[in-house]
Formats: structure tokens, C-alpha cells, sequence
């Protein structure tokens, strides 16, 4: 993964709703602490297109009822859960940890994944949370709205996906039944030298390698042919996977299928060569 590429595009994200942020609280006199997905893109967390939040809304919380404020344009949620926070100078913001619960209600389960999944990013820059932030968290908050989903989700929860493409397909694989899968997986090949694969099935050695715009670089795509041949030599089936296998439910249906008959020959190649 090309890290400044993601990075400048993460930073983007955030510049663009702390300004969001700014302008909102420059409205009122009460300090307000941002929550939901409005805290979610402040930690470069992208808001998922099936979430049934207002993104015409900045969402804030408080703790009682009667003490919502009335301003335009923000949504108050009351959260009776724990509400972690971080001081913004002029506004609070929840933790992570906080704001992946807080949206549980208002997205899928594959969605809650790739949000847990995305915080817990092997790149320091991106990673805001840990397993055990979330864990600890449910523990000690016994009632709120969507717990029931975050523990679904928690079982899920993987570190170390590079990227949000990255985290998205991990959670679309983990929901359809791909079990046992690391990102970032490192392999040594023959010359010595190290290739992480996106996301991989060691045991089967089965990859899949996400190819985004980063990789249109003539001399990039050459040294990731070079790579992949050596994979393949050393055994390893490696799926390439574009943005447009994720597009539509169909092209989503097709890459599956593609893994599952993947896997059951890797599985079946893998018998073989124990009972020989």
C-alpha cells in the first residue's frame, strides 16, 4: 500500500469535518461533545453508505434528556452508556471505542466490522483503538443502544488491515463465512526478501492482493508481477481483487464464489499432500 497516498486522503477526511465541527459549535455557547459518525470521521473512519444516520446532521451527545440543546442542523443523541472523551479545545470528542458503539444501531454488521477493523489499522497514523478498548468497554457498560450488535461484531474484530478497501473486504469475507484470514501477512520468499499480502488464508496459502489506483505505476506494477510470480512458485493461489468486485451485490456474489472454489481446492491440495 502506497501509506502517503492513504495518508493525505485520511488527513482530508479529517480537516474537512473538524472544520464541520468548528463551524457548528461557533453556533452555540454550551460545549458540545461530537459523537457518532461525525467522531468516526474526525478519526478518519469514512461513514458507510448503508448508514442510517443523517449526513446532513452533526451528531452530538449528552448524558440526560432534558438537557439536549436545540441548535440547527445537530442531531442530539442521549447516551446513557459511558462517555469517554477527548478535549478538542473547544469541543469534546468521544473516544473510539465510544463512537463504534454509539453507531452499532444505525449500520449492518459487516459495516460495524470494517469500522472496528479500520480503527485498529496496522498503520500508527490510522490506528486509534486496540481489541481490548472495545472489549473493555462492553465489560464495563452493561446498557445501551446496539450492544447487543457490537458483542455480534466483536468475534470479527481483526488488526492490521492496511487500508478502509482493505478493512471493508476483510468484513464482507468474515460475515460470508472466511474464516482464518491475517492481513499483512508476511511471507519469505526464496531470494530472501519479505512480500506482505493484503489479506491471506496462510494455512491454505490462498492471498488476496486489493489493486487500487496506487498500483497504476509502470515500474510499481512491474515489481508486484515479480513478487506474485514468486508467491505463486513457491505455491501460493493469489486472487487479485479490484473496486469493482466490490460494486454491486452481483460482482460481491461473483468474488466469493471465487474464494470459496479457492478454498476448496487449496483445502483439497492440502489433504493430498498429507496422505502422500
Amino acid at each position: 500500500m502506497d501509506a502517503s497516498f492513504l495518508n493525505d486522503d485520511l488527513q482530508e477526511l479529517r480537516e474537512q469535518e473538524f472544520q464541520l465541527c468548528q463551524q457548528t459549535v461557533s453556533r452555540t455557547s454550551k460545549t458540545l461533545t461530537i459523537g457518532y459518525t461525525d467522531a468516526l470521521r474526525l478519526y478518519g473512519i469514512p461513514t458507510p453508505k448503508n448508514c442510517s444516520l443523517s449526513a446532513d446532521e452533526v451528531h452530538v451527545c449528552v448524558a440526560l434528556t432534558e438537557k439536549r440543546p436545540k441548535i440547527n442542523g445537530v442531531r442530539v443523541h442521549t447516551w446513557q452508556a459511558e462517555t469517554r472523551t477527548c478535549d478538542m479545545g473547544n469541543f469534546q470528542l468521544v473516544a473510539p471505542p465510544v463512537a463504534w458503539a454509539q453507531v452499532a444501531p444505525y449500520c449492518s454488521l459487516q459495516d460495524h466490522i470494517a469500522m472496528g477493523c479500520m480503527m485498529m489499522s496496522k498503520d500508527r497514523y490510522r490506528r486509534t483503538a486496540k481489541l481490548n478498548d472495545f472489549e473493555e468497554y462492553l465489560a464495563t457498560n452493561q446498557k445501551f443502544k446496539g450492544r447487543a450488535q457490537c458483542y455480534k461484531t466483536l468475534p470479527y474484530l481483526t488488526a492490521g488491515t492496511d487500508s478502509p478497501t482493505e478493512a471493508n473486504l476483510l468484513a464482507f469475507l468474515s460475515v460470508n463465512g472466511i474464516q482464518n484470514i491475517t492481513p499483512n501477512f508476511e511471507v519469505s520468499l526464496r531470494n530472501g526478501a519479505r512480500r506482505y499480502i493484503d489479506l491471506a488464508v496462510p494455512n491454505l496459502k490462498l492471498g488476496l492482493e486489493y489493486q487500487g489506483a496506487y498500483h497504476s505505476d509502470a515500474l510499481q506494477m512491474r515489481k508486484d508481477a515479480n513478487r506474485m510470480n514468486q508467491l505463486i512458485d513457491m505455491g501460493w493461489v493469489i486472487i487479485q481483487v479490484t473496486s469493482s468486485d466490490m460494486r454491486t451485490t452481483e460482482s460481491r456474489n461473483q468474488l466469493l464464489a471465487k474464494i470459496q472454489r479457492a478454498i476448496t481446492r487449496q483445502t483439497a491440495l492440502k489433504k493430498l499432500i498429507q496422505n502422500s
